[in-house]
């Protein structure tokens, strides 16, 4: 699976070192990508296909705030 060295490449760049519980997905053409830090453990877990959008907001990030 090279596509998880390019993604794994991504994630350092962009993020740095993870830290414990962190967890990020990642939007692919035909897959999401989650890549989390668990009890000093990498996990990646890739679901294949389109995802499903829902034009909703959370209310987890406050208006404005872009992290």
């Amino acid at each position: 699976m090279d596509f998880l060295s390019v993604v794994l490449k991504y994630v350092r760049e962009e993020y740095g070192q993870l830290e414990e519980g962190d967890e990020i997905a990642i939007v692919l053409n035909d897959a999401v990508v989650s890549v989390s830090l668990e009890d000093a453990t990498l996990g990646v877990r890739v679901i294949a296909g389109e995802p499903d959008r829902l034009d909703i907001s959370t209310g987890l990030i406050a208006e404005g705030d872009n992290e």
